[in-house]
């Protein structure tokens, strides 16, 4: 072919295309102009269906009118500004006890419990601890801090106000309300649950120094401490032992009660060591050794006293059922003139098992070491966990009644370890029990006296009114020594006094002989260089 006519050709269909381009370029416009869209539009790439016909796009429908602008909805009532961070709240708060007071707090989050608020993350004004509050235990909820101050009395609004308000403590707390994470790169300005405030992080972070709550957190709510109690129950007997060893036939060195009224409220604290009969041989456990209990009295002294204390009430010991409740029951047992039941009780121990000290930490109570197998150290701090609420704890059926007590009239003498301890700095003297029995020898000693009615001589006629022998000597023989010196005080300076002290004899006080009746067991006193 000939090479001019080629490039003609080409020229040709250049000129072809060029002007197809500018007709449907003309074609276009005259299409967009002539419909009733009046808006200029900008440019539009043609439709996939238009590139392969290459017939004009059909105009598009006119758009429709813009709808009208919705009236703006009335503010509610809790539309205010909320303040990021703690929020100030005064609250009406009521106790497992019973007990209510309006407390001063900043609130920082809230914990959830079956998807539902259970309970606020608050610190006390003037406190540097974080405690839990239950919900269900606020019945009031002032907010002074808010534009408008906001007051809430019924528990919904309360409830309500908190869901939208305070954010949870972390995710973790409530897997099944977690929302779906967002897209990639996607970002949202939308304030938390709707409302008009500026967003927060999705949990606020507790102070490191945050304890257990209040009102201990478990499974289910304490019942107040008087649902616990069954019909007749006075209140509550807390009870603690230390012993011998760990078996049920191990016997009692040491005992303590605290007892509780229905409300929880301390009406009594009672101690006192305890005789065994038996040497002692675990006092690196309690601190308790033969030397400390020698002037203690045996239970039998003190059993007509302690089941009198323990009528009508609900015993309660931390291992109860395994431990205090079958060594006390065998005990009275082996006392004659007193029959009683000691009910069904209540035993703080939670399954699994832990020790005292930990029960009372979960209740905010600090059993301090130093106090830590000591009975009454013990009960005392097992009362105030008792008072905070446990909710594992199930109402007893059936509190303590005594339905024979004739030792009731028995002068209860009781000996603690301050009284032991003080006994035995008194130069030399140290306490140790003394039984009496028909015809036991005995001498008296007394200030020099002319009078026919004077201490010594009313104590010489008890004795013999017991049926013990009272021998009128001027000194202690040391052939046939009486079995005790009854005598006005320790600290008189005459030869029978020398002789007990030199000689070993028990002296026997006045006023701890006066009640003594034959056979019990009274105080007295032996001198030890």
């Amino acid at each position: 072919m000939d090479p001019n006519a080629l490039v003609l050709i080409v020229i040709a269909a250049i000129a072809v295309g060029v002007l197809s381009f500018v007709i449907f370029r003309l074609l276009r416009r005259t299409v967009h102009s002539g419909s009733a869209h009046t808006e200029t539009l900008p440019p539009q790439r043609p439709s996939a269906a238009v590139r392969t016909t290459g017939v004009a796009a059909v105009p598009p429908p006119p758009p429709l009118p813009p709808p009208p602008p919705a009236p703006a909805a009335a503010p509610a009532a809790s539309s205010v500004a909320v303040p990021t961070g703690p929020i100030a709240a005064r609250i009406t708060y009521t106790k497992a006890d019973g007990s209510t007071r309006v407390r001063e707090l900043s609130i920082y989050s809230r914990n959830l419990k079956d998807g539902q608020t259970h309970a606020l993350n608050c610190r006390q004004a003037g406190e540097q601890t974080t405690k839990q509050f239950l919900l269900s235990g606020i019945s009031r909820l002032e907010l002074p801090g808010l534009a408008p101050p906001l007051v809430l009395n019924r528990s919904q609004e309360i409830a309500a106000w908190l869901e939208k308000h305070i954010p949870e403590r972390s995710p973790s707390a409530s897997p099944s309300r977690s929302s779906p994470s967002p897209a990639p790169g996607a970002t949202s300005s939308a304030s938390p649950r709707g409302l008009n405030t500026p967003a927060r992080p999705a949990s606020s972070p507790l102070p490191p120094t945050a304890q257990q709550p209040e009102s201990a957190p478990a499974e289910s709510r304490p019942q107040p401490l008087p649902k616990l109690l069954p019909d007749g129950a006075r209140g509550f007997a807390v009870l603690d032992l230390e012993t011998t060893g760990t078996g049920h036939s191990c016997r009692i060195v040491e005992i303590a009660l605290v007892r509780l009224d229905g409300q929880g409220r301390i009406t009594e604290e009672w101690e006192t060591l305890v005789h065994p009969g038996v040497p002692i041989p675990n006092a690196h456990i309690h601190g308790i050794d033969d030397a400390l209990v020698a002037g203690a009295p045996f239970f039998q002294e003190i059993a007509g006293s302690l089941a009198a204390k323990l009528h009508d009430h609900v015993l309660v010991a931390h291992n109860l059922r395994r431990f205090d409740g079958p060594i006390l029951e065998a005990h009275f047992a082996q006392v004659d003139g007193i029959e009683l039941s000691l009910g069904s009780g209540l035993d703080t121990m939670p399954q699994p098992r832990v020790k005292l000290a930990e029960l009372c930490r979960k209740h905010g109570v600090v059993l301090d070491p130093a106090v830590a197998h000591t009975a009454l150290g013990d009960t005392r701090a097992l009362a105030k966990a008792l008072q905070s609420g446990m909710a594992h704890l199930e109402p007893a059926t059936g509190a303590v009644a005594v339905g024979l007590n004739s030792l009731l009239t028995q002068p209860a003498r009781t000996l603690t370890r301050a009284m032991a301890a003080a006994t035995k700095a008194q130069s030399g003297w140290m306490s140790v029990p003394l039984q009496l029995e028909v015809s036991q020898v005995f001498i008296t000693t007394g200030p020099a006296s002319t009078k026919a009615d004077t201490e010594i001589k009313r104590a010489e006629a008890h004795g013999i009114e017991l049926g013990l022998d009272y021998r009128k000597v001027a000194s202690i023989p040391k052939r046939n020594p009486p079995a005790f010196l009854l005598s006005t005080s320790l600290s008189l300076a005459n030869r029978k006094m020398n002789d007990a002290r030199e000689l070993g004899i028990p002296v026997v006080l006045c006023r701890d002989f006066m009640p003594a009746q034959s056979g019990s067991v009274v105080q007295a006193w032996r001198y030890q260089a």
